[in-house]
């Protein structure tokens, strides 16, 4: 997604960190969960929380060529 504060958009569709805290229709709000046999809470996805993060997060996990503009 691109656009005018897409992080924040984005934000508002994954939900809260915590799946208990997140708004319902969310998607860790509609799928993650928090497993209480191992106490790890399980958000199903992740989303940077500003540009700086976004472009470090964007350079561990994908490489150039994979990238498209």
């Amino acid at each position: 997604y691109k656009g005018e504060n897409a992080i924040s958009q984005i934000r508002k569709i994954v939900g809260a960190t915590n799946p208990e805290e997140a708004e319902s229709g969310t998607i860790r709000g509609s799928f993650g969960r928090i497993s209480t046999k191992h106490g790890q809470i399980e958000n199903v996805v992740h989303a940077s929380g500003n540009k700086e993060d976004a472009d470090r997060e964007i350079k561990l996990w994908f490489k150039q060529e994979e990238l498209i503009d």
